[in-house]
């Protein structure tokens, strides 16, 4: 697969024409020609201006956004994430990615729908799962002609589901998250996108549900519990709120808003800037690397790096392989190397940080790329929210809790971030400051996790200020750091990391993913043999466990807690 993979790149970046266009949003690389590509430009930037309009937000996406449109099938393949995608929005470092084949079946409806997933991620909130897909639903029927917008079309498909499937009961609906069979097995999933797409339509734009909006709107980003919510903006209870839309469907009138937009001036002027073979590889493999296709991106990499040496980006870039691949050293060799060739990349010193802490290196190490990271860009929140939590961690109170106030704006929606700021007001002292905070986190956490994180904390700052002072005296040999926080449910799978390991368990609706640094470290109670008889991988007989964790989270691992004990039950 790998080796069909980089032939199909190296032919795509040798044979294929590129041009780039630049819009005063996002930059279009394009092997399907300049017009084809002022076309998307000239959607893309209405899509925009309607979420500007109707969210009164200019800076909808802190990241660039690079735009890929791929001529042919052919050239498409290599970057596909399924056979069946024609398009697609990708998360990456620096850059947020939008890929698509020219002139694909419903192209714009899947990478408008995709569009709104970006905003929501880049807004740091948190909305239950049928929210989130119905909305993207809505906005995906945009449809642009001219000045003229109009934006909530009627999708025939979920009108033919809703009509032969019976729906959901409003409390299953809005409980799905993404374990959930409604979200994930084929035959169910029909009836959840098309009961979301039309209550998140009839909560928009009937007149008797659309005054309420905000208000409900503003709710749910804060935590609240969907059913309270609609009790609370509309009036309606779920099943009041159920029928009201089982009335809705039935007019089959779905009308959303039609509108003006300003007129884009020189949208069709937009030169198209010739692109060299060695720019189109790099920015190719950049996409690669943000699909997590490590091997072609590196083999792509390595041709660049013995044509041009001394190329900081190259370098970086290679760093950002070798993380990829958990060689931390080879990536801390690297990311040292570009920057000593130049590189001022903000995002590099960050995840220079995260190697560093991979590493074991010193928290002053680890500050200090941080620090670097913070200056280049105050905007970057990955490097103000570790930065925070770092000084936090060592005890420098009144730094972590600028650091973290700073985060808080940039990301308001995070419970995490108000969490880790509450504690660093407690053992500053600042009790009044500690309880706002941990009371915010506690209405922003939306998974049972963070729920029981933030009441943890809330039960902290709450509680005698004489702790406070204990704590002081003991700053110089007790690490300040996250309580430790206490989970029950079910072990399901063992992921083995070298020398470390991630538990999978299953608790409370949701599934936690915890780290296991150093397992000979690990408190066991009532293990017996079961400890050495677990082997990677799913396990044949889930056992119930209860664990005890901190709350620190590992994106290199992709966990949110360092366990520090397990009970088996």
């Amino acid at each position: 697969m790998v080796v069909i993979l980089l032939t199909s790149y190296s032919l795509l970046g040798a044979d294929s024409k590129w041009v780039k266009l630049r819009s005063p949003h996002y930059e279009l690389l394009s092997n399907a020609g300049a017009t084809n590509g002022r076309e998307v430009l000239r959607r893309m930037e209405q899509i925009r201006h309607v979420f500007e309009t109707r969210t009164q937000r200019q800076n909808l996406t802190p990241l660039p956004i690079r735009i890929f449109v791929f001529k042919s099938p052919a050239d498409f393949r290599p970057f596909q994430v399924n056979e069946n995608a024609v398009g697609y929005y990708q998360a990456g470092a620096e850059h947020d990615y939008i890929a698509m084949l020219a002139n694909g079946s419903d192209l714009y409806r899947i990478v408008f729908h995709e569009y709104v997933h970006l905003l929501m991620r880049h807004a740091g909130v948190h909305v239950p799962v049928w929210f989130n897909e119905g909305t993207a639903e809505v906005y995906s029927t945009t449809e642009v002609s001219g000045r003229d917008i109009r934006i909530g079309d009627l999708i025939p498909v979920h009108i033919a589901t809703l009509r032969t499937e019976k729906m959901l009961d409003l409390p299953t609906l809005l409980s799905v998250d993404h374990h959930s069979p409604w979200y994930n097995e084929r035959e169910k999933t029909g009836i959840f996108y098309a009961q979301s797409w039309a209550l998140v339509h009839m909560l928009n734009f009937s007149p008797e549900y659309q005054p309420g909006m905000p208000n409900f709107l503003s709710l749910l980003f804060s935590g609240e519990d969907p059913a309270r919510a609609l009790q609370q903006a509309f009036g309606k209870s779920p099943a009041a709120a159920l029928n009201d839309l089982t009335s809705y469907i039935r007019q089959d009138r779905f009308a959303g808003v039609r509108f003006t937009a300003p007129k884009l001036e020189g949208l069709k002027k937009i030169p198209a800037e010739p692109v060299a073979e060695t720019e189109s590889e790099m920015v190719l493999a950049d996409l690669l690397l943000a699909l997590q296709r490590t091997g072609p991106a590196e083999a792509a990499l390595e041709k660049l790096a013995r044509a041009y040496p001394e190329n900081s980006e190259i370098e970086a870039a290679l760093g950002d392989v070798s993380l990829q691949k958990k060689e931390d050293q080879r990536a801390r060799e690297r990311y040292e190397r570009a920057m000593r060739l130049g590189n001022r990349n903000p995002r590099l010193r960050y995840s220079y940080a995260m190697v560093l802490r991979e590493l074991n290196a010193s928290d002053e190490a680890v500050i200090g790329a941080l620090r670097e990271a913070v200056a280049l860009d105050g905007r970057m929140f990955d490097a103000r929210y570790l930065l925070g939590y770092t000084l936090l961690k060592t005890g420098r109170y009144g730094a972590a809790m600028d650091e973290l106030r700073a985060a808080g704006e940039l990301q308001p929606y995070r419970s995490a971030v108000w969490e880790h700021l509450a504690l660093a007001c407690h053992y500053a002292g600042r009790r009044d400051e500690a309880k706002a905070a941990a009371l915010k986190a506690r209405k922003l956490a939306s998974t049972a996790e963070e729920i029981e994180r933030a009441e943890g904390t809330l039960r902290l700052v709450e509680s005698s200020p004489d702790s406070i002072v204990q704590r002081r005296g003991l700053e110089r040999h007790v690490e300040a750091g996250p309580p430790v926080i206490r989970a029950e449910g079910l072990l399901t799978q063992i992921d083995c990391m070298g020398e470390r390991a991630r538990l999978q368990i299953a608790a409370r609706g949701t599934r936690l993913f915890l780290l296991v640094q150093d397992p000979g470290n690990i408190v066991l109670r009532n293990a017996g043999a079961a400890w050495t008889e677990f082997t990677c991988g799913p396990l044949p007989g889930a056992r119930r466990v209860l664990v005890d964790y901190r709350p620190v989270v590992n994106a290199t691992y992709g966990t949110s807690g360092e366990v520090a004990a397990i009970e088996f039950r």
